[in-house]
C-alpha cells in the first residue's frame, strides 16, 4: 500500500505521520512520508485499510485505501 500525502493546494507534505488501520480500528503499521510526500507500507495483505495522515499545521485525515494503484491523501489546513 503506497501513496502521497498532499496539501489542499496539491503540494507534497514531507514528514507526515501515516498509519495503516484495519477495518476493526487496530493500527497495523506506521511510517512517515518522504520529502515528496510519498509513503509505503510493506507486508499488508490484500483488502482495504483506513489510512490516517497527520502533519503539523494540517488537520488529520482518514481515507479508505486499497493496495493498488498509488493513492493521494489530501490534507486540510488547520
Amino acid at each position: 500500500l503506497h501513496g502521497v500525502v498532499r496539501s489542499p493546494q496539491g503540494q507534497p507534505i514531507a514528514a507526515a505521520k501515516v498509519m495503516a488501520i484495519s477495518p476493526a480500528g487496530a493500527t497495523l503499521a506506521e511510517t512517515y512520508s518522504d520529502a515528496e510526500g510519498y509513503f509505503e507500507f510493506d507486508g499488508l495483505g490484500q483488502g482495504g485499510y483506513w489510512v490516517r495522515a497527520e502533519a503539523p499545521g494540517f488537520e488529520s485525515r482518514n481515507q479508505w485505501l486499497t493496495p493498488n494503484p498509488p493513492r493521494t491523501i489530501g490534507q486540510e489546513s488547520a
